[in-house]
């Protein structure tokens, strides 16, 4: 009689590695994830179950994924149901309300800072959702730019008449002139890389001079960060997410990088991290496994409208655990 063999986790052919901001091999466990829960029955099990070990580095403080999918093995957790290359607007009114809500405010953000002749980069744009869903709201002579990694995504944002660029910032120098961009958006993206530091001094480099990174981070020294633990999906991410950043640590990259921090506040789009943790929390007590897709439908809805008051009282009292930044290029 022949036994079925369990398959051997992805997560087995990570490679360790060093604290990306200080270079020390020295760090203590945080936290160790068994599963990548938002993608689990849409990957395949050898991948989405494994092991997803978070540290601390003892000597900066920094929160990182070690050990870590090499940039080819980390390609396999982007499905095409990733959430980046969701439709959107989304499809569910009372979310679609929160997200036309998002867009006059990212507009009150950035626009002020734009020049009527600027360059405005997406890095890390995904699908371009903030590109097609700002440029109605710009002047005629804005420019608006994508830049992503996926082939797809960036298929899509050309078929809607923006301007877009599959790269990443090795590249970025082929697509965009050096110190030609006014304002560099870096929405959940400087979670994404290996090398945050270096990610940063090459996006400086296609800044003007005064020019702007207006970014937007999960923020681990959050509430709900310590109460949920595991269940704080959307904020570790695994294995997405390579690093984990506070307030301190950010700053830190932005000063490596050369950056002085004009503006470091919280957001309350942290609302999103309260309502999938919750779900999560309910999903794995009943033993349910809702996809990407259905986080967006059913009652999550609801649980996000509701932990929105959530988010306003945390904002209110302490930090909330999605922090935006801005970084400003210094004028000679």
């Amino acid at each position: 009689m022949t036994g079925s063999v369990a398959a051997v986790p992805y997560s087995a052919g990570f490679e360790s590695v060093a604290c990306s901001l200080c270079g020390a091999n020295d760090f203590s466990p945080l936290i160790c994830l068994e599963e990548d829960f938002e993608y689990l029955g849409i990957l395949e099990d050898a991948k989405s179950r494994g092991e997803f070990r978070i540290v601390r580095c003892n000597q900066c403080s920094l929160v990182y994924l070690n050990p870590r999918p090499s940039l080819e093995q980390v390609l396999h957790y982007y499905p095409k149901e990733y959430c980046c290359f969701a439709e959107l607007p989304p499809k569910s009114p009372l979310i679609a309300v929160f997200y036309r809500v998002l867009v006059r405010l990212k507009a009150r953000e950035l626009f002020p800072h734009l020049p009527a002749d600027g360059v405005l980069l997406d890095f890390g744009c995904g699908t371009g959702h903030w590109l097609t869903s700002l440029r109605p709201l710009a002047g005629p002579e804005q420019r608006f730019i994508g830049i992503d990694a996926s082939e797809v995504a960036i298929r899509e944002l050309r078929d809607s008449g923006i301007e877009a660029y599959c790269g990443d910032d090795e590249t970025l120098l082929e697509a965009v002139e050096p110190e030609s961009v006014d304002l560099i958006l870096l929405n959940h993206v400087l979670e994404h890389v290996p090398e945050p530091v270096e990610t940063l001094r090459r996006l400086g480099r296609v800044l003007k001079p005064g020019g702007r990174i207006h970014a937007a981070t999960p923020n681990i020294d959050a509430w709900d960060r310590r109460w949920f633990g595991k269940h704080w999906v959307g904020g570790w991410h695994v294995p997405r997410h390579f690093t984990h950043f506070d307030r301190a640590t950010v700053a830190r990259c932005a000063s490596e990088a050369g950056f002085e921090i004009s503006e470091l506040r919280s957001s309350l789009e942290a609302a999103s991290h309260w309502a999938m943790a919750l779900q999560t929390a309910l999903a794995r007590r009943i033993g349910w496994h809702p996809s990407p897709g259905k986080l967006r439908m059913g009652i999550y809805p609801l649980i996000l409208a509701a932990s929105m008051g959530i988010a306003i009282v945390q904002s209110l009292v302490s930090r909330t655990s999605v922090m935006t930044f801005v970084l400003r290029k210094a004028s000679p």
